[in-house]
């Protein structure tokens, strides 16, 4: 452990890890996740790892996991499970007990990470060719379900319950492909642009 300046170091832990390249800290520094490759090879390792005194205690995260992070004001971390053609987010504790599964997506390239205690990030990656898209999701919904959401459709969700509600259907008639969204200032309407013509559309909430 060190400050921004790289001075005043601090020794967490008499374990060694080769290969580490990136590391999410949890709370007080006590705890982290951390990823590093298997030795000659170019396979990813995530490890949820606690300090004790000089000692490091852990669990790996399962091979299918894809994105991992620890919070920075509880004793808990949530990741991302790769499974076929979708993606499943979990919160749980630091030595992943007490499992609940958060909410289930169409597979793409998402990264999880926490927003604050009760609210979790979720963020497409951008590149030179694609923007990136950023969601919330509660991380304490008391049901602990998933919620399998056709990307095609637009939902209105309630956080702390994790209620869902269909707002609007695409028809097989329609290819519109939605940007700028923003609600009205009454939170009665959505407003979006067709990125395909840039017409503007409205939807009643």
């Amino acid at each position: 452990e060190t400050d921004l300046s790289g001075d005043n170091q601090k020794k967490l832990s008499n374990t060694t890890i080769l290969n580490i390249f990136d590391a999410s800290w949890g709370k007080g520094a006590k705890n982290a996740i951390i990823k590093f490759l298997s030795a000659g090879s170019q396979e990813i390792n995530l490890y949820s790892a606690e300090f004790n005194g000089s000692s490091t205690i852990g669990v790996f995260l399962p091979n299918n996991v894809k994105s991992a992070v620890a919070s920075k004001t509880e004793n808990k971390i949530a990741y991302l499970v790769s499974e076929q053609d979708k993606e499943f987010i979990f919160t749980a504790d630091i030595k992943n007990g007490k499992k609940k599964q958060i909410l289930s997506l169409p597979a793409s390239d998402f990264t999880v990470s926490f927003k604050n205690p009760d609210t979790l990030s979720i963020l497409t990656k951008p590149s030179a060719f694609l923007k990136g898209y950023l969601y919330l999701a509660g991380a304490n919904l008391e049901n602990g379900s998933s919620k399998n959401l056709n990307k095609d459709n637009i939902y209105e969700i309630n956080y702390p319950t994790g209620d869902v509600r269909e707002l609007s259907k695409k028809t097989e008639n329609e290819n519109f492909d939605m940007e700028n969204l923003f609600l009205s200032p009454d939170e009665n309407y959505l407003f979006f642009t067709d990125k395909n013509d840039k017409t503007l559309w409205r939807i009643k909430i």
